[in-house]
C-alpha cells in the first residue's frame, strides 16, 4: 500500500474513503513524496515533517504503524 502518511493523515481526520483515495490518486499522479500528509492550494505537498503540531504527527505516526502491522498481517 502507498502512501501510508495521506492516508493516516486523512482518516484520523475524519475524511471519507473516497476522498482520500481521490487524494492518493492525486499524490501519484504528482509523484508525491511517500511520506506527504496534504497538498496545499498553491500546489506544494506537505510532509510529515512539515507537520508543527506534534500531537497531530505522534497520531499520524501510530496511525501509519497500525496500517503497516496490518498490511503485513494479511501478507
Amino acid at each position: 500500500m502507498d502512501y501510508l502518511y495521506i492516508r493516516a493523515w486523512h482518516s484520523t481526520s475524519g475524511s471519507f474513503q473516497y476522498y482520500i483515495d481521490r487524494v492518493v490518486m492525486e499524490a501519484r499522479k504528482d509523484n508525491a513524496p511517500q511520506n506527504a500528509i496534504y497538498k496545499s492550494q498553491d500546489g506544494k505537498w506537505h510532509t510529515i515533517e512539515d507537520c508543527i503540531n506534534e500531537r497531530a504527527a505522534a497520531r499520524v505516526e501510530a496511525e501509519v504503524s497500525r496500517m503497516k502491522r496490518a498490511n503485513h498481517n494479511a501478507e
